[in-house]
Order: C-alpha cells, then structure tokens, then sequence
C-alpha cells in the first residue's frame, strides 16, 4: 500500500471519531430532581433510611457535579427532595452517567445499582443508572431521601448532579437506550479497529514479514486490546465481568505504560537502561500486587503509582524518540508523532484518576479512544513506510550493484594493464634479451639477473595489493578493532593522511556487521583520499548497548551532503548506506564546505 493511501485512511478514521465522539445526549422531558445535598465517607447501612440524621455531613449546594471527595474509597451521599404532584404508571429513577460501582435507596429501599463495592470490587461503564420504583416508595406529598453508596473509578467528577430524574419508564428507557447505543457504536468501531490491528499484525508474524524487534508492538496491542473490551459496556452489559477479571484489568494498565519506551528501544537498537529497567520493575509489581492482593486501601494508591510510571515511561519514550529524531533516523519523525500522541493520552487519563480533571466536556474517553488507534496506525505507517522505503532502495542497490560491479572490473582492467602488465612486459623484454645473448654464447650479466629478479618482486607485490585490496586476510583472522585498526595503518602508509582510531578493547560481532562495517570503512577513507584534500582522519567505533557506532571523521574541505547524495558522484556513500541499512541500521552523513565530513554508522551488533 503506498503512503498516500494510508495517509487517506488514517484522516478518514480521524474524521469518523470525531463525527461519532462530540455527539450530545439526546434531551428527555422527565422531572429533574433538585434538593440538598450531603455526602460523608466510610461505609455504614444505617445511612440509608429516610430519617436517618444527617446533619453533621457535610452540605454542598453544587448541582454541576458531585462534590470531590476522597476518590476509590467508599462514599454515601444523601439527596432530599420533594416530589411534585404528578401522577406516574411505572415510575423510574435515573441517574448518571455515572462510573464506577453504585447502590440506590430510595427512601431506605434498594432499587438498584451497577457493579460491585469492596474488595471484591467491580466497575460499571461509565453510563446512566435506570432503576424501577417499587411502589409506595417514592412520597408524592413529603421528604424523599435518594442515597448513594458508590465507589468511584475515577475522582467523583463524572457523575452529574443535575441528571437525576424521575419519570416514566419507557421514557427514560428510551433515553437510556439511546445513549447506550451511541456508546456501543463506538466500542464497536474501536473493537473492530483493535481485533484487525491485532489479526494483521499476527498474520505477519506468521508469515515472517516483521523483525523480532516489533513483539513489543504486539505486546502494546494485545494489551490495549484487552483493556479496552474489559472496560466496555458490551462486556459488561454480557454479564462476564468479574472481580478476578477485573484484577486483571488493573493489572494489564500497570504493564501498558512501560511497552512504549521498550518498543522504541528495541526499534532503534538502544541500550535498555536502568531508569527503564526500574520502571519496568516498579509496574511488574504494581502488576502482581493488583492481580494477588488486591484491596481497598491498594485500590486507592494504583491511580497514583500508574500516573508516575506514566510520567516516568513518557519522559525516556520521549528521550529516545527526540534522540533518534534528531539525528535523523529513518522514520524518527513519524514514531515521534505517535509518542507524543500516545503519551498525552496516557497523561490526561492519569490525571482524571487523580484528580477528576477532564481535558475534554464531551466524552471522558475523547483521547484514550483516539490515541490509542492513532499509535497503533503511526507505528503500522512506520513499517509500511519503511518496507516500501527498503522495497525501493534494493531495486537501486540492484541496479548500482551492477554498476559497481562494471566499475570495479574497469579498475582491475586498469591495474593489471597499467602495474602488473607493464611489469610483466619488463620481465618479458628482459627474458628476450637473455634469450638472445644465449644465443650468441654470451654470458649473462648479473645486472640484467638483478633487474629482472626486482620486476617479478613488484609484480608479486602489486598482485598481492590488489588481492588485498578485494579481500584482506586479516579480515578473517581479525575481529572488527584490529581489522579497523590494521586498515588505518595500511591506508596511512599509502595515502600520508594520519590516520586515528579510538575504539573499545575488542568487539564481538557477527561476520557480516564486521566485513560490512569494513567496507563501509575501507570506503569512506579512499572517498577522503581522493577527494577531501584531509591530513587528519580520526575513526571512532564504539558499542552502544544493542548497537555498533561506527564514526569517521576529517578535517577535509568538506561538501554539500544532500547535493552529493542525488548526484552519480555519490555512488560511493549510497553503497556504504545500503550496506548500513542492509544490517538493519543507518548511516549519517553531516558535512559543510570547509568543515570536513562525518559519517556515522549505526548497526545492530548482531
């Protein structure tokens, strides 16, 4: 598929979450309720009677939303109101939307509720509460007390105030059908999206079509995928969620965070650090200690613990995908994009756990519904881009392979003809002229002995050079140090440039990193001895955790890098990319006239 079209794709889905997630709630003509309202903490079922007395909770007269209070600890509120004289066939109470676990009394009868509060705590979807009122419960002509246990998801800023009412059933039925239709429209989207993701992403694997360094790719996937069905309402309203399923819910979100800064590491060959290891150990804990001792007062403290691990797996995503952004690496702008996506996403949600800040009015969920499929299509971007980038470069490198080839036997033609041939000849002219005095009994002068013995001398020498040149015996024999270290010497007896190597004890590396690492090498020191009028070359090779960085460095007159690439001069740094990219690397070119080159090489060490 070509980048414009999944460029096409990825503004269409856009487009569609944005038609589908700003919609408002469809208005319903039933009563609201409106009264005093107070809330306290803890937990007591002698809070739930009509004339049970409250006086000395606490009393807001907000009717925007419910008053913030302690967030995933469990919370009574007690609403007083009084019913206008209006008659009702079926009478009902709604609520909400609301989030989390909830009880309703009205009046001290239990009409209704969603999920489960306690240890064995199990969340309801963030959508509205509809309860039938038993009758005689709800006084036409007095006080009414609605009360609410509830144990919150997030901090109580998600439940309306102003959207409990009282009416019909069917009505309010309806409305509620409505609303919940919207939301399962999107969670269907969502989940289609994620299991096609997920299937095209494995058929891949299958198929032998991704590197082993994409399986962190496929463990975000799995996980978000997960998450996202346990905390929809069609799952929910499938009667399949539990409280172990919903452990391992709050698990799953502790692992999610650390996936980033670990698929960026393996995709840009980093070294996986300590502060990445310790965040990756602090939410294997967080992990296990939600999936085997899960409570109340640990229910409390996950929001908090997973909003630093957030913060801590944005900061070293976001060090890797800069790093490598500005030093160019191929695709580096496109996986930055999607950090900063995916980390705002992870930052807002984290804060709404805390603190109940919403970043946006319409849908709680607005940026957990769109990042986490924007991530997913950047990162699919990034390997479509780089396939077709790879699909492109192998059909040049065919074609300058073959030039390369054409060249290189044009220089072996020049080298045999103009060094080994002419000393062939001179040793062929003084073996005549031997002949001839033999005829004439003529004893042959040592001179003529002496020069002839020399000619065979330079001839073997300059077969040997040329030999050496196509393929040198220390490179066997040789691991990737020494072989640096022995070219430079060669190249500096040669050419007269000084030639200094600064490089770790030894390295080990596969054959191919080090014959590959060597020409690339071998060619951007004879690039500088023909065309960088240099006197120093200072060659650095160091190991970067997973990656080799090989750098060459001279004080030369330097060049335009972006003209030389896409000109036929080039040829020579397009070879040494090719062979970069061909072990799964890069290679940086940083040049300016009058300020010397440097060319980097950036490898998988294995």
């Amino acid at each position: 598929m070509r980048e414009k079209h999944v460029r096409v794709l990825i503004w269409i889905w856009c487009i569609l979450l944005f038609l589908f997630i700003p919609a408002a709630h469809t208005a319903d003509p039933n009563i609201q309720i409106i009264g005093s309202i107070r809330y306290s903490s803890g937990d007591n079922p002698q809070w739930s009677p009509l004339h049970f007395d409250d006086t000395a909770w606490q009393l807001t007269d907000k009717q925007t939303t419910w008053e913030k209070i302690s967030p995933r600890s469990i919370t009574w509120y007690r609403i007083h109101f009084y019913f206008p004289e209006k008659s009702l066939t079926e009478p009902a109470l709604l609520i909400g939307p609301s989030s989390g676990a909830d009880e309703i009394y009205l009046n001290g009868v239990k009409i209704g509720g969603e999920g489960v509060i306690g240890n064995k705590f199990v969340a309801a979807p963030n959508t509205a509460r509809l309860c039938k009122i038993p009758p005689d419960t709800l006084k036409q002509y007095g006080e009414n007390v609605l009360a609410l246990r509830v144990m919150f998801v997030y901090m109580p800023g998600a439940v309306l105030a102003d959207s409990i009412r009282i009416g019909e059933y069917s009505e309010l039925l309806l409305y509620k059908f409505r609303n919940d239709f919207y939301q399962i429209k999107i969670e269907m989207m969502m989940l289609a999206l994620f299991l096609i993701i997920l299937l095209q992403f494995v058929l891949n694997v299958i198929a032998g079509a991704l590197e082993k360094n994409t399986i962190s790719f496929g463990f975000y996937i799995i996980l978000a995928c997960f998450i996202y069905i346990m905390d929809s309402l069609l799952f929910y309203e499938s009667g399949l969620k539990t409280y172990i399923l919903q452990r391992i819910y709050f698990s799953m979100i502790a692992l999610i965070p650390v996936t980033i800064p670990f698929m960026l590491t393996y995709l840009y060959n980093e070294k996986v650090t300590f502060f990445l290891k310790a965040m990756t150990t602090a939410a294997i804990l967080l992990c296990l200690c939600s999936l085997f001792f899960f409570n109340v007062q640990l229910y409390f403290l996950i929001p908090y613990i997973w909003c630093i691990i957030i913060l801590a797996a944005g900061i070293e995503g976001l060090r890797i995908a800069i790093s490598n952004w500005l030093r160019k690496v191929y695709e580096s702008g496109i996986m930055l994009a999607a950090v900063l996506c995916v980390l705002f996403a992870g930052i807002s949600f984290a804060v709404t756990g805390v603190s109940g800040a919403y970043p946006f009015r319409f849908y709680r969920d607005f940026m957990w519904v769109l990042a986490g499929p924007a991530f997913m299509f950047l990162r699919i971007f990034t390997f479509i881009h780089m396939y077709a980038r790879i699909n492109k470069s192998h059909t040049l490198l065919s074609r300058k392979i073959l030039e390369a080839q054409e060249s290189e036997r044009a220089r072996l033609s020049r080298e045999l003809h103009d060094s080994v041939g002419q000393s062939l000849l001179a040793v062929q002219l003084n073996l005549d002229m031997m002949g001839v005095q033999t005829e004439t009994d003529k004893t042959v002068e040592r001179e003529t002995l002496l020069q002839l013995r020399s000619e065979v001398t330079k001839t073997i020498e300059e077969v040997r050079r040329v030999a050496t040149e196509l393929r040198p015996s220390f490179l066997d024999r040789l691991d990737i140090v020494e072989t640096i270290i022995q070219y430079g010497k060669n190249f500096e007896q040669i050419s007269g440039i000084k030639v200094i190597v600064k490089a770790v004890e030894s390295l080990d590396v596969s054959q191919q990193v080090k014959h590959n690492l060597y020409r690339i090498c071998q060619e951007a020191l004879t690039n500088i001895g023909k065309h960088a009028s240099a006197t120093m070359i200072k060659i650095n090779l160091e190991n970067k955790g997973r990656a080799l960085l090989l750098e060459i460095t001279d004080n030369g007159r330097g060049f335009v890098a972006s003209k030389m690439d896409n000109s036929s001069n080039g040829l020579g740094l397009s070879i040494m990319q090719e062979r970069a990219e061909l072990l799964g690397g890069a290679l940086i070119v940083k040049s300016a006239p009058g300020s010397g080159t440097s060319i980097i090489a950036e490898v998988p060490v294995r």
